[in-house]
Protein backbone atom coordinates (compact mmCIF):
# COMPACT_ATOMS: atom_id res chain seq x y z
CA UNK A 1 0.00 0.00 0.00
CA UNK A 2 1.32 3.22 -0.47
CA UNK A 3 0.09 6.54 -0.62
CA UNK A 4 1.11 8.74 -4.01
CA UNK A 5 -0.94 11.52 -3.52
CA UNK A 6 -0.02 13.83 -6.02
CA UNK A 7 -1.16 11.34 -8.64
CA UNK A 8 -4.25 9.87 -9.73
CA UNK A 9 -5.18 6.43 -7.92
CA UNK A 10 -8.10 4.36 -6.78
CA UNK A 11 -8.84 4.93 -3.09
CA UNK A 12 -11.68 3.96 -1.09
CA UNK A 13 -14.48 6.11 0.22
CA UNK A 14 -15.69 4.77 3.52
CA UNK A 15 -19.66 5.78 3.70
CA UNK A 16 -22.88 6.18 5.71
CA UNK A 17 -24.91 2.88 5.91
CA UNK A 18 -26.77 2.54 3.03
CA UNK A 19 -25.55 5.23 0.71
CA UNK A 20 -23.00 3.64 -1.61
CA UNK A 21 -24.97 4.22 -4.86
CA UNK A 22 -25.74 7.70 -3.63
CA UNK A 23 -22.49 8.87 -3.41
CA UNK A 24 -21.50 6.73 -6.60
CA UNK A 25 -23.96 8.97 -8.52
CA UNK A 26 -23.16 12.28 -7.06
CA UNK A 27 -18.90 11.36 -7.80
CA UNK A 28 -20.30 10.53 -11.65
CA UNK A 29 -21.76 14.06 -11.74
CA UNK A 30 -18.81 15.52 -10.43
CA UNK A 31 -16.80 13.71 -13.21
CA UNK A 32 -15.10 11.30 -10.62
CA UNK A 33 -13.74 7.77 -12.16
CA UNK A 34 -15.98 5.85 -9.70
CA UNK A 35 -16.62 1.87 -9.15
CA UNK A 36 -18.89 0.08 -7.30
CA UNK A 37 -18.89 -3.34 -7.37
CA UNK A 38 -22.18 -5.25 -7.01
CA UNK A 39 -23.56 -8.86 -6.64
CA UNK A 40 -26.82 -10.95 -6.71
CA UNK A 41 -27.88 -11.01 -3.34
CA UNK A 42 -30.87 -13.83 -2.23
CA UNK A 43 -33.51 -11.88 -1.18
CA UNK A 44 -35.30 -12.31 2.41
CA UNK A 45 -38.86 -12.07 1.03
CA UNK A 46 -40.99 -14.66 -0.83
CA UNK A 47 -41.58 -12.45 -3.48
CA UNK A 48 -38.27 -11.45 -5.50
CA UNK A 49 -35.72 -14.12 -5.73
CA UNK A 50 -32.26 -11.65 -5.83
CA UNK A 51 -31.34 -7.92 -5.72
CA UNK A 52 -28.31 -6.33 -6.09
CA UNK A 53 -26.31 -5.34 -3.37
CA UNK A 54 -22.63 -3.95 -3.05
CA UNK A 55 -19.93 -6.48 -2.79
CA UNK A 56 -18.30 -4.01 -0.43
CA UNK A 57 -21.10 -2.37 2.06
CA UNK A 58 -20.09 0.67 3.78
CA UNK A 59 -17.56 1.53 0.54
CA UNK A 60 -17.17 3.66 -2.90
CA UNK A 61 -14.01 3.20 -4.98
CA UNK A 62 -12.87 6.25 -6.74
CA UNK A 63 -9.69 7.73 -8.61
CA UNK A 64 -8.75 10.70 -8.21
CA UNK A 65 -5.89 13.26 -7.41
CA UNK A 66 -5.72 13.54 -3.43
CA UNK A 67 -4.61 17.15 -3.63
CA UNK A 68 -8.24 17.64 -4.80
CA UNK A 69 -9.61 14.69 -2.64
CA UNK A 70 -10.66 17.23 0.56
CA UNK A 71 -13.55 18.97 -1.49
CA UNK A 72 -15.25 15.28 -1.61
CA UNK A 73 -15.92 15.61 1.64
CA UNK A 74 -18.25 17.63 0.53
CA UNK A 75 -20.40 14.76 -1.21
CA UNK A 76 -23.37 13.94 1.32
CA UNK A 77 -22.78 10.79 2.60
CA UNK A 78 -18.77 10.04 2.79
CA UNK A 79 -17.42 9.81 5.91
CA UNK A 80 -13.60 9.36 5.33
CA UNK A 81 -11.20 7.81 2.51
CA UNK A 82 -9.28 4.70 4.00
CA UNK A 83 -5.89 5.06 5.25
CA UNK A 84 -3.86 5.76 8.22
CA UNK A 85 -5.29 8.56 10.39
CA UNK A 86 -5.99 11.38 8.15
CA UNK A 87 -3.47 10.09 5.16
CA UNK A 88 -5.47 7.93 2.39
CA UNK A 89 -3.97 5.13 1.31
CA UNK A 90 -4.29 3.87 -2.03
CA UNK A 91 -6.05 0.29 -3.51
CA UNK A 92 -2.89 -1.92 -4.43
CA UNK A 93 -3.55 -2.12 -8.61
CA UNK A 94 -3.58 -5.91 -9.11
CA UNK A 95 -6.42 -6.00 -6.21
CA UNK A 96 -8.49 -3.00 -7.82
CA UNK A 97 -7.87 -4.48 -11.70
CA UNK A 98 -9.33 -8.31 -10.03
CA UNK A 99 -12.37 -6.87 -8.60
CA UNK A 100 -13.10 -5.07 -11.60
CA UNK A 101 -12.76 -7.47 -13.95
CA UNK A 102 -14.93 -9.57 -11.76
CA UNK A 103 -17.80 -7.04 -12.16
CA UNK A 104 -17.14 -6.35 -15.65
CA UNK A 105 -17.13 -10.05 -16.55
CA UNK A 106 -20.46 -10.41 -14.13
CA UNK A 107 -19.27 -13.56 -12.51
CA UNK A 108 -20.91 -14.93 -10.01
CA UNK A 109 -19.37 -13.63 -6.63
CA UNK A 110 -20.32 -12.56 -2.86
CA UNK A 111 -18.42 -10.85 0.13
CA UNK A 112 -16.82 -13.60 2.42
CA UNK A 113 -14.55 -13.65 5.67
CA UNK A 114 -11.47 -12.02 5.46
CA UNK A 115 -8.23 -13.76 5.36
CA UNK A 116 -9.04 -17.35 4.26
CA UNK A 117 -6.48 -19.88 4.60
CA UNK A 118 -5.82 -22.11 1.63
CA UNK A 119 -4.16 -22.90 -1.21
CA UNK A 120 -2.30 -19.84 -3.48
CA UNK A 121 -3.62 -20.21 -7.52
CA UNK A 122 -3.72 -18.57 -10.69
CA UNK A 123 -6.48 -18.63 -12.94
CA UNK A 124 -5.54 -19.48 -16.47
CA UNK A 125 -8.39 -19.87 -18.43
CA UNK A 126 -11.89 -17.67 -18.92
CA UNK A 127 -12.66 -14.35 -18.50
CA UNK A 128 -10.60 -14.11 -15.57
CA UNK A 129 -7.41 -15.51 -16.72
CA UNK A 130 -4.52 -14.00 -15.07
CA UNK A 131 -6.24 -13.01 -11.31
CA UNK A 132 -4.52 -14.69 -8.63
CA UNK A 133 -6.22 -15.82 -5.01
CA UNK A 134 -6.65 -18.79 -3.04
CA UNK A 135 -9.00 -21.58 -2.68
CA UNK A 136 -9.71 -23.37 0.19
CA UNK A 137 -9.86 -27.04 -0.82
CA UNK A 138 -9.40 -28.91 -4.04
CA UNK A 139 -12.09 -29.06 -6.66
CA UNK A 140 -13.15 -25.79 -4.97
CA UNK A 141 -15.73 -23.88 -7.47
CA UNK A 142 -14.81 -20.54 -5.63
CA UNK A 143 -11.73 -18.67 -5.66
CA UNK A 144 -11.13 -16.20 -2.62
CA UNK A 145 -9.41 -12.44 -3.49
CA UNK A 146 -9.07 -9.55 -1.08
CA UNK A 147 -8.38 -6.53 -0.85
CA UNK A 148 -6.14 -5.80 1.81
CA UNK A 149 -6.80 -2.24 2.75
CA UNK A 150 -9.96 -3.09 3.24
CA UNK A 151 -9.73 -6.30 5.06
CA UNK A 152 -12.73 -7.58 3.03
CA UNK A 153 -12.79 -10.53 0.65
CA UNK A 154 -15.01 -12.05 -1.91
CA UNK A 155 -15.65 -15.26 -3.54
CA UNK A 156 -16.21 -16.05 -7.09
CA UNK A 157 -17.44 -18.83 -8.89
CA UNK A 158 -14.65 -20.48 -11.13
CA UNK A 159 -14.37 -23.71 -13.48
CA UNK A 160 -11.45 -25.49 -11.01
CA UNK A 161 -10.23 -26.84 -14.46
CA UNK A 162 -9.35 -22.86 -15.04
CA UNK A 163 -6.78 -22.66 -12.39
CA UNK A 164 -3.37 -23.46 -11.40
CA UNK A 165 -1.60 -23.77 -7.92
CA UNK A 166 1.06 -21.67 -7.78
CA UNK A 167 4.45 -23.18 -7.28
CA UNK A 168 6.25 -22.22 -3.98
CA UNK A 169 9.16 -19.82 -4.37
CA UNK A 170 11.32 -22.25 -2.13
CA UNK A 171 11.54 -24.44 -4.93
CA UNK A 172 11.35 -25.15 -8.86
CA UNK A 173 8.04 -26.78 -9.12
CA UNK A 174 5.91 -25.96 -12.10
CA UNK A 175 2.60 -25.24 -11.03
CA UNK A 176 -0.07 -27.64 -10.83
CA UNK A 177 -3.44 -28.13 -11.46
CA UNK A 178 -5.92 -27.68 -9.08
CA UNK A 179 -7.82 -30.91 -10.42
CA UNK A 180 -4.53 -33.06 -10.77
CA UNK A 181 -3.38 -32.32 -6.62
CA UNK A 182 -7.14 -32.77 -6.15
CA UNK A 183 -7.21 -36.31 -7.52
CA UNK A 184 -3.56 -37.30 -5.72
CA UNK A 185 -5.03 -36.66 -2.25
CA UNK A 186 -8.03 -38.64 -3.78
CA UNK A 187 -5.82 -41.54 -4.10
CA UNK A 188 -3.85 -41.55 -1.32
CA UNK A 189 -6.51 -40.94 0.96
CA UNK A 190 -8.23 -43.84 -0.31
CA UNK A 191 -5.53 -46.08 -0.47
CA UNK A 192 -4.64 -45.76 3.68
CA UNK A 193 -8.13 -45.98 4.34
CA UNK A 194 -8.12 -49.38 2.86
CA UNK A 195 -4.40 -50.40 4.21
CA UNK A 196 -3.73 -51.90 0.63
CA UNK A 197 0.09 -52.31 1.86
CA UNK A 198 -1.22 -53.15 5.49
CA UNK A 199 1.55 -50.04 6.94
CA UNK A 200 0.48 -45.84 7.19
CA UNK A 201 1.36 -44.27 4.00
CA UNK A 202 3.79 -41.51 4.61
CA UNK A 203 4.61 -40.37 1.28
CA UNK A 204 4.87 -36.67 0.96
CA UNK A 205 2.34 -34.98 -1.72
CA UNK A 206 4.14 -32.10 -2.89
CA UNK A 207 2.31 -28.89 -4.89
Amino acid sequence: MSSGLASPGWYALYVRHNCERTVAAHLHEHGQDTFLPTYKKAAQGAHDSSREAPLFPGYVFCRFNWERGPKLYLIPGVIRAVGMGKTPLLIENDEIEAIRRVAESRTESAPCPFGTPGTPVRVVKGPLAGIEGVVEKPFARQIVISVSLLRRSVSVKVDPEWLVVLADRTNANAPRRVSAVAEATLVESAMVASGASGEPLTRELKV
